[in-house]
């Protein structure tokens, strides 16, 4: 409804964070995303990395996400216009990125190594592979 409120346009930078139970958690509504999140130069450690649902505009650059849980390092959820920038994470991790929901849509995985995951990417819940853009 209109009661429900907005959460957009947030800028933040320079982060360290260390035994969080989890390093970046996004939450909006379907009928709310939350929107133009941006979140660079950060190294954060915790249990979990990145959860991300129903948001719209989330742009990670220079993240390193040192995890206990690396399956997956990040989920994505019925999100859309995503950009994950230089993402950088623990060697061996069983899966880089999990992306689920069939609102799921232009999620752009740039300059970061997929070859340290032993598995890059999931889809599941209607998300399929046009979900991703990679450049």
């Amino acid at each position: 409804t209109e009661a429900t409120p907005q959460f957009r346009d947030f800028h933040i930078s320079n982060i360290v964070c260390n035994d969080a139970q989890t390093a970046i958690f996004v939450r909006g509504l379907p009928e709310m995303n939350i929107k133009d999140v941006y979140l660079e130069n950060m190294v954060l450690q915790a249990k979990e990395g990145l959860n991300c649902t129903e948001a719209t505009g989330l742009h990670l650059k220079n993240v390193e996400l040192i995890t206990e849980n690396t399956n997956p390092v990040m989920n994505i959820h019925n999100s859309k216009d995503i950009v994950l920038d230089r993402i950088s994470y623990k060697e061996g991790a069983e899966l880089l990125l999990n992306i689920s929901g069939e609102k799921s849509s232009d999620i752009k995985l740039i300059h970061t190594d997929e070859t340290k995951a032993k598995n890059k990417v999931t889809f599941s819940y209607g998300a399929n592979d046009t979900s991703l853009r990679e450049q």
